[in-house]
């Protein structure tokens, strides 16, 4: 499911990482849509804020 909404607008999933992993509260769940996210990354309106802000957020939810 989160597959889908991330591949939907990845723009929107993508533009605030820390944010979505925080409501996602589970680390399961975070997981999840950082697997989501790193497909979606094949899109060039992906990562607004850059890839590596992406990366950097992912490692500080760790």
């Amino acid at each position: 499911m989160l597959q889908r909404l991330v591949a939907a607008d990845p723009a929107a999933w993508t533009a605030d990482v820390p944010a979505v992993l925080a409501a996602l509260v589970l680390p399961g769940l975070g997981a999840f849509y950082l697997a989501a996210a790193t497909a979606a990354a094949r899109h060039p309106e992906a990562f607004p804020a850059g890839a590596a802000f992406v990366v950097l957020a992912a490692r500080a939810a760790l």
